[in-house]
């Protein structure tokens, strides 16, 4: 199944997460990387993935993660989807974006030391499988980590409810609603949930920048 027909529907614009429900799959689960075979599991009927909703085996579960409109940090402003309604572009810089596309969750290993405490980089080992080897110092970040998530292709009539912006806020609102999101995560008992962050942010075309480097005082980077 591709990421694009997991994400098709009611949840285009939600981060979507899996995870094995009966304990003893998920505690057999087989690393390709070690010549094992797949994780076993029931299989879905391609008929079955019509529906406004994912359909997934019995032996898994998903959990809806930062929709569209969620808050970027817990207690800030929210839009809940009426589509009678629409975020001013000052609440949507304050927002998730709208159509999660690419993604990449970057695990902590220790919340309290610099870069989550990847002092070598995120490519700390040579390879997947000696990654694996080592998963035991990363089993902390299984837990707690950031999700970058790429934002892209909101169309007019879902993000503006109109055909085409009509004044500078509608432009506005459609700049702010793409971009990039960055939120911390944790899971607990099973579950997991946003937590408030001092590394959340939203990266859109009317943010800040700095450059630097050999380019950065080039006549071609000024506006």
């Amino acid at each position: 199944m591709s990421r694009r027909t997991i994400m098709r529907g009611g949840l285009a614009s939600a981060a979507t997460f899996f995870a094995a429900s009966n304990p003893a799959i998920a505690g057999g689960f087989k690393w390709r990387g070690f010549g094992k075979d797949l994780i076993d599991f029931e299989p879905v009927p391609v008929a079955s993935g019509n529906g406004p909703v994912p359909v997934i085996s019995e032996d898994y579960e998903y959990q809806v993660l930062i929709p569209w409109g969620d808050p970027l940090e817990p207690g800030g402003p929210s839009y809940t989807g009426d589509p009678s309604t629409r975020p001013t572009a000052a609440e949507q810089a304050e927002m998730i974006g709208i159509g999660h596309d690419g993604m990449w969750y970057f695990p902590i290993k220790n919340e309290h030391a610099p870069r989550c405490g990847w002092n070598h980089g995120w490519n700390e080992w040579d390879d997947f499988d000696d990654w694996h080897r080592n998963n035991r110092h990363h089993r902390y970040g299984n837990h707690h980590g950031m999700l970058c998530i790429n934002h892209e292709f909101g169309r007019n009539p879902h993000v503006l409810n109109k055909d085409q912006p009509e004044n500078l806020e509608d432009v506005r609102l459609s700049q702010h609603a793409h971009g990039v999101a960055v939120v911390e995560l944790k899971e607990r008992f099973g579950t997991w949930s946003q937590v408030e962050s001092e590394r959340a942010r939203r990266i859109h075309v009317n943010s800040p920048m700095e450059f630097s480097g050999p380019a950065a005082d080039s006549e071609l980077l000024k506006t």
